[in-house]
């Protein structure tokens, strides 16, 4: 395996660095200025890619989440969170024979990655190949796995099946909060075409408390909005690597569902 983990930390034991961490912790504006400074000055910084590309697939910048992931992959070509990177931007842009491939990579020098087993399972299920799906995931007890699991079962129309699936996992509060809002979701669409619409709809609340504790609050949407502005101030954003198009980012504020 590459010689730096996803967790962030290298074959030798050596401790995270300060974007790895920023990123992890959940500051990703400073993360992402950081990583961006940090390209600039030493293009052989590994985090940096990594981290820079994680985020702008989170922002859906696809084209340069996947320009982030191969510049990592030059500095260590077995990493298997480069890999990773890569193979989920290529999914996420609609290439899943491509997205396929980079897992089949990775599983070629780490068969047992259940990472790539799991990812290339969830490009199947989305490609509607539900059977080679849960053939992957069907002894793979891990959280990710259950997602495809229930996804794969829910596609399949067995809908019972996928309910139990979701059960297994839903109310584990270590799960990480925005899985467990997936999962509430997901098991919601399970009991709404079970006919059982009144626990539908309290699965759906329970995901979105989960999210949204405070309800829907302009004063807490304003203070978002306020954020992602002192974030991206000009001089922050002069400070990004350049990309090959004209475009500008354009940021439109507006609640769910309100036709912004």
């Amino acid at each position: 395996m590459g010689a730096r983990y996803a967790s962030g930390m290298s074959e030798t034991g050596q401790t995270k660095s300060p974007i790895r961490a920023m990123f992890e912790a959940g500051q990703l504006g400073q993360a992402f200025q950081l990583a961006a400074q940090a390209v600039q000055q030493d293009a052989s910084n590994f985090d940096a890619w990594c981290v820079l590309g994680h985020i702008k697939q989170f922002q859906g910048l696809l084209g340069e989440a996947k320009q982030c992931a191969e510049q990592a992959l030059t500095l260590d070509p077995e990493s298997e969170e480069a890999t990773l990177l890569l193979a989920t931007t290529l999914g996420a842009m609609g290439k899943t024979a491509a997205a396929v491939a980079a897992c089949d990579a990775l599983l070629e020098r780490e068969p047992g990655s259940t990472a790539a087993t799991v990812a290339k399972a969830g490009f199947l299920e989305r490609a509607g190949d539900t059977n080679a799906a849960l053939a992957l995931v069907e002894n793979v007890e891990e959280l990710n796995a259950g997602v495809v699991r229930v996804r794969a079962l829910l596609r399949e129309g067995r809908f019972e099946d996928a309910l139990s699936a979701a059960n297994a996992f839903v109310g584990d509060e270590t799960t990480p909060v925005r899985r467990r809002y997936h999962l509430y979701m997901l098991k919601a669409r399970a009991l709404d075409r079970l006919g059982r619409y009144d626990e539908a709809f309290e699965a759906g609340q329970l995901g979105n408390a989960l999210v949204t504790p405070e309800g829907a609050s302009a004063e807490g949407y304003v203070r978002l909005a306020d954020e992602v502005i002192a974030t991206y101030t000009k001089d922050a954003v002069a400070s990004f690597p350049v990309s090959g198009n004209e475009s500008a980012h354009v940021f439109i504020a507006g609640f769910p569902r309100s036709g912004t």
